[in-house]
């Protein structure tokens, strides 16, 4: 353990900083990256979310740059795990989460139908009535 932390809190501290980590490797979108990047960015994600499956969900929440969706799912098998907590991002009140939520859900499910794949769909189906219902076209047209 770090010194001065409990096991929990050291684990919650290392997850944080491969998250932060993550977010600076996913600053710059994959078109714009060398393709040999690309491949060692996603070999280093997949082993770590087997490893650690919360610091996916933990990097959806907090954001990345979204262009790298459609890759991680192609190319990162263990990014499939989204679609568990996708409906949640979409049903945050945060408009950037939801946004985020229903591009992963997109992605995901472009590739893999799963049970929760369809759950995160209706969620984000019912995450743009509610917009379109409160006049939020700006939500809808992002």
């Amino acid at each position: 353990a770090i010194a001065g932390l409990d096991v929990k809190a050291a684990r919650s501290a290392h997850a944080a900083t491969e998250v932060a980590a993550f977010q600076l490797l996913l600053s710059t979108p994959p078109s714009e990256c060398d393709p040999t990047y690309v491949t060692q960015v996603c070999d280093l994600m997949h082993a770590s979310f087997l490893r650690r499956p919360v610091v996916y969900k933990l990097l959806c929440f907090r954001g990345f740059h979204a262009d790298w969706l459609p890759t991680l799912a192609r190319a990162v098998p263990s990014s499939q795990s989204g679609d568990r907590f996708a409906a949640e991002l979409i049903a945050s009140g945060y408009r950037r989460q939801s946004l985020f939520g229903i591009r992963l859900a997109d992605a995901l499910g472009a590739l893999h139908a799963t049970p929760a794949g369809l759950n995160a769909s209706c969620a984000a189906v019912a995450r743009v009535r509610q917009a379109a219902a409160r006049g939020d076209a700006s939500f809808v047209a992002d």
